[in-house]
């Protein structure tokens, strides 16, 4: 990885807090695979803050970005001003996102992403996956998703794992074209699978 946060050992209860502002994270992630350009892991009470200000993610091996939340607290992420681009090639059976959250415990996802693109990711280009109990709400205004290998957006409640909760979408001024390369499918995904 190019930056690796782990609070999934211990479980401990702290949260995590990261902002990034112009930071460039290019080419991590070519040792192992799955090594992403920067991943943050929580695990137990605690939960990830992430702001990330005119930051690039380009040309890393796994994820550009990967959130891992598998305890009970929330994922609450805001992006303004950010390209993930070219991310994900590492490993041709099981190709990577730009922008990857994932949200496994009692907890909800939150986003705002603003005036960012996602380009020529391998698999997504945006992926924010809320599992068990909890919502996912995000709003995305002003965002470009285009030549990536799979959606270029894909937003999913309840896909792995049942526990019910809301999915509320906001989109204005979105781009979505050119997707699925790799896997022809949807440009743009929302999908609510459990009570909510």
């Amino acid at each position: 990885h190019g930056l690796f946060i782990e609070d999934q050992i211990d479980h401990s209860d702290a949260s995590i807090s990261l902002e990034l502002e112009h930071v460039r994270v290019v080419a991590n992630g070519f040792g192992d695979v799955d090594q992403d350009g920067v991943r943050v892991n929580e695990g137990g009470l605690g939960g990830i803050r992430m702001t990330i200000r005119q930051s690039d993610f380009v040309g890393n091996g796994a994820d550009g970005l990967e959130l891992d939340e598998k305890g009970d607290g929330d994922v609450a992420i805001r992006v303004v001003g950010a390209s993930f681009r070219d991310n994900g090639p590492k490993d041709p059976t099981d190709l990577d996102d730009g922008l990857d959250v994932d949200e496994d415990g009692d907890g909800s996802i939150t986003g705002r992403i603003f005036n960012t693109a996602f380009k020529n990711n391998l698999d997504q280009g945006l992926d924010l996956n809320e599992n068990a109990a909890g919502d996912l709400r995000v709003s995305i205004v002003n965002v470009r998703a285009s030549g990536n290998g799979q959606e270029g957006i894909d937003l999913e409640e309840d896909d792995d794992v049942n526990g019910g909760g809301d999915l509320v979408a906001e989109l204005v001024d979105v781009t979505i074209n050119d997707n699925g390369f790799a896997d022809p499918t949807d440009g743009l995904k929302i999908e609510e699978d459990g009570v909510g």
